[in-house]
């Protein structure tokens, strides 16, 4: 397995394998996925699983899911989308630039409130002075973290104290260097045994506070290969359930 990692504005992982056998087998075909920045390792992860008895080549393209959608829109080479809400995947499919026909609804997920470990004396009480999150008119964690805030009345408190950045990955970089008192992210962002050595949870945020959080999966129009199908159908299948699962992702089913 090779893994080459390159950032540019998103990340770009190649997870590229080939089955055993005889030497001069054909070239790989090649399937580029456009995943949510949330999604970054989880979905390394599940490539890694899929190619290791497939002869494959996964291209992951892993950004907001703003970003990646407008990147779509704009004539990028991607096969398969998985976006952090259902709003960016409408966009492309108002478009027609999905196989509206092969969107379905992934994974799900929960927010939570993380500080700097044994920095904020608070505990998730009051708001924080200064509170990182993802850009909160078009990053999805962002637009679910501000419905929550303003349903627990710490919006208006919070004026002058948000920081918004491109994605959670941003988010978690500005707390898990003390820039920012606390930060808004997926449960899933600190399953990592680093993170929370650095970090602590300060609040677990009710799902009844924001719109449900699913991460819709679709196979974009100009794709459409063997080679995406076959990935598409394993990204819903059991194998990636179980690495999607210890990423502290939530399975919601398959089509």
């Amino acid at each position: 397995m090779l893994v080459d990692v390159a950032r540019a504005g998103l990340l770009l992982v190649v997870v590229t394998g080939y089955s055993t056998g005889c030497a001069g087998s054909r070239e790989a075909e090649t399937v580029r996925v456009f995943a949510a920045a949330s999604l970054e390792t989880a979905m390394a992860s599940v490539a890694a699983r899929y190619q290791a008895s497939r002869e494959s080549r996964i291209i992951i393209n892993a950004a907001a899911t703003s970003v990646l959608a407008r990147q779509i829109g704009a004539g990028a080479e991607a096969d398969i989308f998985v976006a952090a809400n259902q709003e960016w995947m409408d966009w492309l499919e108002d478009r027609d630039l999905i196989h509206a026909g092969s969107r379905s609804p992934l994974l799900g997920n929960t927010l939570v409130m993380v500080a700097p470990r044994g920095r904020y004396k608070e505990r998730g009480q009051s708001p924080p002075d200064c509170m990182a999150l993802g850009q909160v008119d078009a990053v999805p964690a962002g637009i679910y973290a501000k419905a929550a805030l303003i349903a627990m009345d710490w919006w208006p408190k919070l004026s002058g104290k948000v920081v918004e950045t491109a994605d959670v990955r941003a988010v978690l970089a500005l707390v898990e260097r003390g820039e920012c008192e606390a930060g808004v992210v997926y449960a899933s962002d600190v399953t990592s045994s680093d993170r929370i050595a650095r970090l602590d949870i300060v609040m677990n945020i009710s799902e009844d506070l924001h719109p449900p959080i699913v991460y819709p999966a679709a196979m974009v129009s100009a794709g459409g290969s063997e080679a995406t199908v076959r990935f598409f159908e394993f990204l819903q299948g059991d194998e990636a359930a179980e690495v999607f699962s210890l990423y502290g992702f939530r399975i919601l089913g398959g089509p």
